[in-house]
């Protein structure tokens, strides 16, 4: 659909905007990190909802007998029937907008940088977030680093984030191992110590609140990329080994 289409040009022009930034030589700002995770969760919230609440479908059901008894009246499709089949298209497909987000971000590169280096920084920020989610601590920490403390909510987002970020780090097994090893093309994202701990976070809360009382499992995210979420979980697993 058309506004899938535009949510994803938001993201990926806002990344092609952090990498020419950082090819610059200028640096990210916290502000700005935070405002592209909430949009991202914003819209993985949206896309899960969609996928999860009938009534979405029940409603669009209603919407179109209505346009269908109006178009059956006038003798003419019209513009209404584009935007039926729109519609009808959009509910159809299943995380649409998580896979489009995904596909989009994979063809951004800035010189030698690429998505990974912005996926990398946010996944950092997140795994931390989520990983003192109901923690003591939490509080304390955070105003010695001289940030705000987060809401629950907040939280919450950085938590659902995380699978899909996960699938955002590369296109295929071979990807995630650069990364992870640190080696090649992912040399310089030094992405592996967010990978370890991100996966760290999903395996004890791998269930997470989307909205009311829609919840989401990690796994059904990582599902999208089934070879990419092999290879995590291998190298996250032979790293936990190899520091013990």
């Amino acid at each position: 659909a058309a506004h899938n289409a535009r949510a994803v040009l938001v993201v990926t022009d806002e990344f092609l905007a952090l990498l020419a930034l950082r090819a610059s030589g200028g640096a990210w700002g916290e502000d700005r990190l935070w405002r592209l995770i909430l949009l991202l969760d914003a819209l993985f919230t949206v896309d899960v909802l969609k996928d999860t609440k009938s009534s979405i479908n029940n409603d669009f059901s209603a919407y179109r007998r209505a346009v269908q008894a109006r178009e059956r009246a006038k003798g003419s499709a019209g513009a209404a029937g584009t935007t039926d089949h729109e519609l009808h298209a959009h509910l159809a497909s299943q995380r649409a907008l998580t896979i489009g987000v995904r596909d989009g971000v994979f063809r951004i590169k800035e010189g030698k940088l690429s998505h990974a280096h912005v996926v990398a920084e946010l996944l950092r920020r997140c795994a931390t977030h989520a990983a003192r989610l109901g923690t003591a601590q939490a509080k304390h920490e955070e105003c010695i680093d001289g940030t705000a403390p987060l809401i629950p909510s907040e939280r919450l987002a950085c938590l659902r984030l995380l699978p899909m970020l996960l699938l955002m780090l590369g296109q295929t097994d071979e990807d995630v191992a650069n990364l992870m090893a640190e080696k090649g093309p992912g040399k310089d994202v030094r992405a592996k110590a967010a990978i370890t701990d991100a996966v760290a976070v999903l395996r004890r809360r791998p269930v997470v609140l989307v909205l009311g009382d829609v919840h989401v499992e990690a796994v059904h995210t990582l599902k999208l990329s089934r070879g990419v979420t092999d290879a995590l979980i291998a190298k996250t697993e032979a790293s936990a080994a190899d520091v013990k």
